[in-house]
């Protein structure tokens, strides 16, 4: 009896799901787009523009899902996918239920690690859906951020040291675009983090990326600037530049030194936590002070000194005072003879 229920364990089955598998995604909710940039973050922060749309069909589906997912995971299983069933389940990344985004992400990174032969057409099917996003400048994606995480790990998991040219054309044309949607608010920590995967992997591609953020820079006093802010410490992190800088790292810095006395003052104390010598950015800072004072400065001074708001004035004082530290010499020499 033992042995049967033995041999019943261990049988092989097999099976090839058909489109109809999967439904297709229900029509979008209306979103708050009418919010100012930053009552948006801080609603996402405090989890207020989280979606609380839970489908009624989703018990049935959470079991379609765990049945799959267990066929795909389970190698004594046999399974096969055919790529209009691959895109359909790309198709439910845009679902408005977060469970099921879940589930379709877990079901799609099995299926990626399974199966070699369909993991070039995974990405590119991926790819499309940023490039169709992108082009879409008003349509949202509820899928973004789990992409851009999914994404993240198919780089972590590459052996080379330096990426493919596909990668690096899609992280060039389709992930730094993301920053001028309207919708950044909603997935930029995933994007921040998924393209700092990039520069990890192959730090040459530091120098592209911050051109392509300069790119999409916001005007100065737009609110937006805290999340370029964001993303210029952790990619300049993440390079770990040398002495020697790009006239993209030189414009880059401008654009923090400009945001110090931004009329924002979330802008403004973002920049100024970059200049923090114990900060993310403190080697490079002490390593190339009198180019990085020269540039920030006169922002700094403005700032220490007329900022509107008291608490980012006296920040802007401690900012300074620290970096005195540094080379108090050069610091009350005025900086040489200029830049």
């Amino acid at each position: 009896m033992g042995n049967r229920r033995k041999q019943k364990a261990n049988k092989i089955t097999w099976a090839q799901p058909s489109p109809d598998f999967f439904r297709t995604p229900p029509p979008q909710l209306q979103e708050q787009d009418n919010l100012d940039y930053f009552e948006a973050f801080h609603a996402k922060h405090h989890n207020v523009l989280k979606s609380l749309f839970q489908d009624t069909e989703w018990r049935r589906l959470e079991l379609d899902y765990q049945f799959l997912t267990n066929y795909v995971t389970d190698r004594r299983h046999k399974i096969q996918f055919s790529r209009p069933v691959i895109l359909k389940l790309l198709d439910l990344f845009d679902s408005e239920d977060e469970r099921e985004r879940g589930a379709v992400a877990t079901l799609s990174k099995g299926i990626y690690n399974r199966f070699p032969e369909h993991r070039i057409f995974i990405r590119k099917s991926v790819y499309n859906i940023f490039y169709q996003f992108n082009c879409s400048a008003d349509s949202k994606h509820n899928g973004i951020p789990v992409l851009l995480t999914f994404l993240k790990g198919i780089v972590q998991e590459r052996e080379s040291l330096y990426l493919e040219e596909e990668f690096r054309v899609f992280l060039l044309r389709s992930l730094i675009p993301l920053y001028k949607s309207k919708w950044l608010v909603m997935f930029y920590p995933y994007l921040r983090n998924c393209i700092a995967e990039f520069i990890m992997k192959d730090r040459k591609l530091a120098d592209s990326v911050i051109q392509g953020i300069l790119k999409y820079w916001p005007k100065p006093g737009s609110s937006r600037e805290y999340f370029f802010l964001d993303a210029a410490g952790c990619f300049l992190a993440e390079a770990k530049m040398s002495t020697d800088f790009s006239s993209s790292v030189v414009a880059l810095l401008e654009k923090i030194g400009r945001c110090l006395s931004s009329p924002q003052f979330n802008v403004a104390e973002k920049a100024l936590s970059l200049l923090d010598v114990n900060g993310r950015l403190r080697i490079l800072i002490k390593k190339n002070f009198k180019v990085v004072l020269q540039i920030v400065h006169p922002e700094l001074n403005e700032a220490a000194a007329n900022h509107w708001r008291p608490k980012t004035r006296k920040l802007a004082l401690k900012v300074s005072t620290k970096l005195k530290t540094i080379d108090p010499v050069f610091y009350d020499d005025g900086f040489g003879t200029g830049r």
